[in-house]
């Protein structure tokens, strides 16, 4: 602006010369060739002419004393621009007089044309062209007063007093209402050197609005408006109409209102309040005869919080002025029609503007607000603790702006304004820990509508209820219970998804959340949802090995979540489980588990439920379960294995309930129903089965079996004396891959072949200890060989009781090249958090390079169970025998020798010989121990003779 007023004079003088300018302008620095001489001629020419006016020596009339002082403004202009501030009182001691002397002239030129003008039309004409510039460099007139007053209104502080004295505020405050009446600007052909009159009203504005913000800082100034009521006439400006071109003189009023309730002291503050100064501002507005624009109303809004921001530190009075008129109302029902009335790119930097100002809005009030005791709740987590203010400025202490913020939130529909509305108030929440409470600790409003809210905007209001209990550490429960009855009532996938995303966060934060959940009743929510996903399973997926593409891809990913959020909830939680069972939630769960697209969900849910008190049904259903499907189809049995090793490797209760209901048969009837699956060719139906998926499947059976029994001695015992070693033994001869003796037979090749060389076993012995197929790739071994030493593992493995542990390495996958194809597994398995743990499958051991060695996991092999050592032994003599008989040999003997490596061990001789292992040894390796030229005759007799030096009786010799 100062930029513009310059270009302007320069334009006005014509290029003038410098002195001329400097005459003439009284903003800028003297002219260069101003010395101080110059200065202080002029400074003594001015003072002998006020002196002269003060003290005429003969009689003048009115028009010769203003004449008299309007002479004096050049000279002024000029001297006051070159000193200092400090200099003026200093080098003019008349100053205070003479100012005062020009405010009254001012005062009186404004009203003689005020009262002479028959209505406020003409009068503010007649003012402004007072007051505007002339075209003539040195007229004297109200231009050259109007700005000689500015340049005095910088200086010292009774300046201003002296303005109030003379009345000039309240004069000015009367002209700036007058303006809103001035007609349309007449344009003139001129000529171009001549200032145009737009150009004119720009400058006046200038410096009539710098001399209304200094007026409107002075406590003096300020006074006087109080004492004349002057400031009502202020609020009757900012409500009231005028035309376009006059708006800025509103604008000003607005800018003059804030700055006094910004510098002014109380007697202000309480003149507007008794003056009802709001509510008669908010009548006009509300009026039916009101023509001002939604936007200019909201703007009187803007202008009355800043007000009341800038006083509320001093006093209350204006805040309750504002509520007692239902402004509050009234503003909100403002916004939401401009926000349906009038939307472009100007009305959002204007909702910007003042959702930001509502914000600040809530931190205003002279009194803090009372933090309110420890809410009453049904469940707490644990160590909480009311948070205190930081009295940081940022502590809520208007409820009634923050409750309008969330009533326009509600309401509103525009995009932007609902996404800025809830930034606002999301930052006044963050401000401080406190101001959750200190606003009810409620933001149920939000919650209520938060499904017709954008998707962005909902995953930031679930930002803040994580805020709320991850920092706070308090359970929302009435936003809780809003979103249990939007996940019942309404039906909208994606707000589903962020509301059930939003659970499983905050159940990963503390166990008590499962207890205040269920309190809420989402247990039983989370179970219709359930419902509704298994009803359009079942109406998408014909096929139950089906991956589910027909099915909406929103709703299967919800529906996994419900899955996940219940299993979150059921977790170590016997109530939970309890309610689950009675809503039917079981039930759905079990009846999904054979849909391969949920069937790890599904099944981590239930196994969960095992976990918990009365899971005997569960068990028994998921055991019965394994068996529902078709022979060859594996992968649900697969999944639903695993899902057994993991509970009863967690749980001792999971293991008795395994015994009771009957466990162990069903596994082993599992294993009876495979035969024929390994045989060469296998039988129908597994020729379409991979061989390395039936061996995943067989060591996670051996697995199950043995994990039942791990640190149970009633499980152990069951297993030995009903279902016995014998039954498992016949029913892995049963698998095609062995043959049906019972005892070893004579070789029929030449006995001169060196089994004990190393390098005639060591095929098998790689092979046994890494089940890493590759390195058969340069071989012809038969298939028989290679699925019975996979069995003998397993075997060896079930004794030691490491099944679980042997395989240390299964991320080299290394894919058969040889035999077979590798089986596909599940990638639910593989994410799902209940499986992380699980026993290794199969197709990992055919493709993991690590070796197995004792070491890894214990100082010396220990032999727990002495019953599979028996099948150990009878599984080398059902090796069976190949065309080239000479590697059936080699497999034998190798796992002969690795029988007698384990009985080398006295506490492992003392197992077996009390468990009876020489009976065993004679019945079976009969022929071998009486043929010395019998393969495996030195390794047989080693171990008889070991067996024999504890307590084999004479008579058994």
């Amino acid at each position: 602006m100062n930029k513009l007023f310059k270009t302007l004079i320069t334009k006005r003088d014509g290029g003038a010369s410098s002195s001329t300018t400097t005459s003439t302008e009284g903003i800028t620095s003297n002219n260069n060739n101003s010395t101080s001489q110059d200065i202080l001629l002029t400074l003594t020419h001015l003072r002998k002419v006020f002196y002269e006016y003060q003290h005429p020596k003969i009689q003048w009339t009115q028009q010769d004393k203003n004449d008299r002082l309007y002479s004096t403004l050049p000279m002024v202009i000029k001297v006051l621009s070159v000193l200092t501030n400090n200099e003026w009182e200093e080098r003019f001691p008349e100053l205070s007089d003479y100012t005062f002397t020009l405010a009254k002239l001012l005062v009186y030129e404004i009203r003689m044309r005020a009262d002479k003008e028959p209505n406020t039309c003409a009068a503010s004409q007649a003012i402004i062209e007072y007051l505007e510039m002339n075209d003539e460099i040195n007229s004297l007139s109200g231009w050259s007063l109007l700005r000689s007053l500015k340049l005095l209104s910088t200086g010292p502080n009774f300046i201003m007093d002296k303005f109030a004295q003379a009345s000039l505020p309240s004069t000015f405050v009367k002209c700036l209402y007058l303006f809103f009446d001035l007609p349309e600007i007449l344009i003139t052909n001129s000529n171009n050197d001549v200032i145009l009159p737009k150009e004119k009203r720009i400058l006046l504005q200038q410096i009539f609005f710098q001399l209304l913000s200094r007026i409107a800082m002075s406590h003096s100034c300020v006074d006087e408006l109080t004492r004349r009521d002057d400031l009502l006439l202020l609020f009757n400006a900012i409500s009231s109409n005028c035309p376009e071109r006059n708006i800025p003189w509103r604008m000003q009023a607005s800018e003059m209102l804030i700055l006094i309730g910004k510098h002014s002291l109380q007697p202000a503050i309480q003149c507007i309040h008794s003056a009802r100064c709001i509510s008669q501002c908010v009548e006009n507005i509300r009026r039916a005869t009101c023509d001002l624009s939604l936007m200019d109303i909201a703007r009187v809004y803007e202008t009355l919080i800043c007000l009341i921001i800038e006083s509320a530190s001093l006093s209350s009075a204006l805040m309750d002025d504002f509520r007692l008129a239902h402004c509050y109302v009234h503003m909100k029902d403002i916004i939401l029609r401009l926000e349906n009335e009038w939307i472009n790119d100007e009305s959002e930097k204007f909702f910007a503007r003042f959702i930001t100002l509502l914000g600040d809005f809530t931190y205003a009030g002279h009194n803090e607000l009372k933090l309110p005791g420890r809410p009453e709740t049904i469940i707490d987590i644990p160590n909480f603790v009311m948070p205190q203010p930081k009295k940081t400025g940022f502590i809520v202490r208007n409820i009634s702006a923050f409750t309008i913020l969330q009533s326009i939130f509600q309401q509103s529909t525009y995009p932007f304004l609902v996404n800025i509305v809830f930034d606002t108030i999301s930052s006044v929440i963050l401000a401080d820990n406190a101001n959750y409470f200190l606003c009810g600790e409620n933001l149920s409003p939000i919650t209520e509508i938060l499904y017709n809210k954008p998707n962005n905007v909902q995953l930031k209001i679930y930002d803040l209820l994580e805020f709320i209990v991850f920092q706070l550490k308090y359970i929302p429960h009435r936003e809780l219970v809003n979103l249990s009855i939007m996940l019942k009532s309404h039906n909208c996938v994606q707000s589903h998804k962020n509301c059930v995303k939003y659970l499983i966060h905050i159940l990963k934060f503390n166990n008590v959340l499962k207890d205040a959940l269920r309190e809420l009743g989402f247990i039983e929510v989370l179970i219709t949802r359930l419902h509704h996903f298994a009803t359009l399973l079942k109406e998408s997926v014909q096929d139950p090995n089906d991956k589910g593409d027909n099915m909406d891809q929103e709703e299967k990913e919800l529906g996994f979540m419900v899955m996940e959020a219940l299993a979150l909830l059921l977790s170590h939680n016997q109530k939970n489980a309890k309610i689950f069972r009675e809503h039917g939630g079981a039930r759905l769960a079990h009846n999904i588990i054979p849909y391969r697209l949920c069937r790890v969900a599904a099944l981590t849910v239930v196994l969960h439920l095992v976990l918990c008190t009365g899971g005997e049904d569960d068990t028994g259903t998921l055991l019965g379960l394994i068996h529902t499907a078709k022979l060859e189809e594996l992968e649900m049995k697969s999944v639903i294995l695993k899902g057994f090793l993991y509970i009863l490797r967690e749980s001792h209760r999971t293991r008795t309930v395994f015994r009771k209901v009957g466990g162990f048969v069903y596994i082993v009837s599992l294993l009876i129903s495979m035969e024929g699956c390994l045989a060469v060719p296998p039988k129908h139906p597994w020729t379409t089965v991979s061989r390395h998926e039936i061996l995943s499947i067989i060591r996670l059976i051996l697995n199950t079996l043995t994990v039942a029994m791990r640190f149970e001695p009633g499980n152990a015992r069951l297993f030995e004396n009903e279902v016995r070693w014998q039954s498992l033994s016949d029913a892995i001869k049963l698998l095609g891959c062995f043959t049906n003796e019972t005892r070893l037979t004579d070789s029929i090749i030449s006995s001169k072949f060196d089994y004990a060389s190393k390098h005639n076993y060591e095929i098998f012995e790689q092979l046994f200890y890494s089940l890493n197929e590759r390195i058969l790739s340069s071989t012809d071994l038969p298939l028989e060989l290679i699925n019975a030493c996979h069995i003998a593992r397993c075997f060896h493995d079930i004794a030691l009781d490491c099944i679980d542990k042997s395989l240390v390495n299964p991320n080299l996958k290394n894919e058969p090249i040889k035999h077979g194809t590798s089986m596909d597994n599940n990638e639910d398995t593989a994410s799902s958090p209940l499986f992380r743990t699980s026993a290794l499958s199969m197709s990992s051991a055919a493709r993991t390079s690590a070796t197995f060695t004792f070491p890894s996991y214990m100082d010396e092999p220990i032999i727990v169970y002495p019953g599979a050592i028996v099948c150990f032994l009878q599984i080398i003599s059902t090796i069976p025998r190949m065309m080239d008989e000479q590697y059936s040999n080699r497999l034998q003997y190798f796992l002969m020798l690795t029988l007698k490596n384990l009985l080398k061990y006295d506490r492992n001789l003392q197992i077996m010989a009390t468990y009876g292992f020489s009976q065993h040894i004679i019945h079976i390796c009969e022929v071998a121990l009486q043929n010395e030229n019998h393969h495996l005759h030195t390794s047989v007799e080693y171990i008889f003779e070991r067996l024999a030096t504890f307590i084999l009786p004479v008579r058994t010799l």
